[in-house]
């Protein structure tokens, strides 16, 4: 394994655990996240993930995906 690919593995890892508190909360029912914002951030993240994959970004996209 690479250093780059150590370090996208780290950071993506990094910011799924981040989000986990934010599921657990959805799935609890403490916070009602609306439907269009997710889809939203969910088009734009994607679109920011493949434009870098096209550009040969690598594990530098990794975050993105994750």
């Amino acid at each position: 394994m690479t250093p780059q690919e150590l370090l996208g593995f780290t950071v993506a890892l990094v910011g799924a655990v981040l989000h986990l508190s934010y599921l657990r909360d959805a799935l609890r029912g403490t916070i009602a996240p609306h439907p269009f914002t997710w889809l939203l951030w969910t088009v734009l993240t994607l679109t920011i993930f493949f434009a870098q994959l096209s550009e040969g970004a690598g594990p530098g996209a990794w975050n993105a995906g994750a």
